[in-house]
């Protein structure tokens, strides 16, 4: 198989995985849009839902963290370009191929910080008070969404330093 292929082929398992992600982060957005709707209606008519920013900020954890492989994906990061256009075309590129390869560093460690703490915390036996869920899941849905996003991340990264590459 061709390196060409090989790229084409993971580029786009990458793409649909992350695209599956989106979805259930968008899922879970609604959970927790759903949550304080319900919260703010029962505040009014009996008392409040037990535990409600935990569990809304543990939906936007999975909401963002579902998402950064499409976001990279699409190439939905936000770039501040201001001084970078005015340079040379090859000094841009080179650029982008560094910030490519510290992004792909950022992420992979954040992948392996997320997964090595999900362990401690599964082996410690964290839990949200006061709700008492878990801690371990949401830090592993963590390290699977920056995992997807390295491999994102290093896709394009070798589709620019492979020859005939663009960036």
């Amino acid at each position: 198989m061709r390196s060409g292929n090989f790229l084409e082929v993971a580029e786009r398992t990458v793409t649909r995985l992350s695209r599956g992600l989106v979805w259930s982060g968008m899922a879970a957005l609604l959970a927790v849009l759903a949550l304080i709707v319900l919260n703010v209606l029962l505040r009014g008519v009996w008392h409040s839902v037990i535990g409600v920013v935990q569990i809304a900020g543990l939906g936007l954890v999975i909401t963002v963290a579902l998402s950064l492989a499409y976001t990279t994906t699409s190439d939905g990061h936000i770039t501040v370009d201001l001084f970078v256009r005015y340079l040379p075309r090859r000094v841009q590129i080179a650029l982008d191929r560094i910030m490519a390869f510290l992004n792909l560093v950022v992420f992979v460690l954040f992948t392996w910080q997320s997964y090595l703490f999900g362990r401690l915390s599964q082996v410690r036996g964290d839990i949200f008070e006061p709700i008492e869920i878990a801690a371990y899941p949401f830090v592993y849905v963590l390290a699977l969404g920056c995992g997807l996003a390295s491999l994102a991340v290093l896709l394009k990264l070798l589709k620019v330093l492979l020859p005939g590459g663009k960036p």
